[in-house]
């Protein structure tokens, strides 16, 4: 079937916690920040929009993916070395740069997992950089295996196609063949009033 909404698969938000079942890795964000998954980067943004964390892939080893990162025109670079993150290795350091917006500081780390290097960044304005300094290491710090079994085996949800027996209200239809989504969606999903009915034979969609 078609997958239906996003493919959890490919990367989920639970209560903060970023789980990647396909790619076996968790981080967690900093509570009360507005989070989004894109297929380019995970991102998370402070309540006052003044801070951001983010995910995505590097190139190459980790070191050879801070050496690209820190060589960037206009970036500068302090403390950066070879560290573990939970185990895995790893290259961190701080940053600043000129920017249109000003000056940003950050700290970034690029991890080795499973043959894939990620880079966790958190950025914020030079001035701010001492007050979200511990929440960036914390996030950086979160990055690892992902070992819930629930997690890993997580499936989007999927459109089947169920031929109605009899002719029915939209509402009995969602008792008889339950949907993981509510009866005004299913409704949606079929393009029929909420109040509307299906006809005997008529295919229907429902959502599991």
């Amino acid at each position: 079937g078609v997958v239906f909404g996003d493919d959890p698969r490919q990367g989920y938000f639970k209560n903060g916690v970023f789980l990647h079942p396909e790619l076996r890795f968790q981080v967690v964000f900093p509570e009360g920040w507005a989070t989004q998954n894109t297929a380019q980067a995970v991102a998370a943004q402070s309540p006052n929009q003044d801070a951001i964390m983010q995910l995505t892939t590097g190139q190459g080893s980790p070191s050879q993916a801070a050496q690209q990162f820190f060589a960037q025109q206009g970036v500068q670079s302090s403390n950066v070395g070879n560290t573990s993150i939970n185990g895995l290795p790893a290259v961190s350091g701080y940053f600043q740069a000129q920017t249109s917006q000003g000056a940003v500081g950050g700290l970034v780390a690029f991890v080795s997992y499973r043959n894939v290097t990620y880079q966790i960044l958190g950025y914020t304005s030079t001035a701010a950089l001492s007050q979200y300094d511990a929440t960036f290491r914390r996030t950086i710090a979160s990055f690892g295996p992902l070992n819930d079994a629930s997690a890993l085996n997580v499936q989007p949800a999927r459109v089947e196609l169920v031929q109605v027996p009899r002719a029915m209200s939209v509402q009995q239809f969602n008792s008889q063949y339950p949907s993981t989504v509510s009866a005004a969606l299913v409704a949606i999903i079929n393009e029929v009033p909420d109040n509307g009915s299906f006809a005997a034979g008529q295919l229907a969609k429902r959502v599991r």
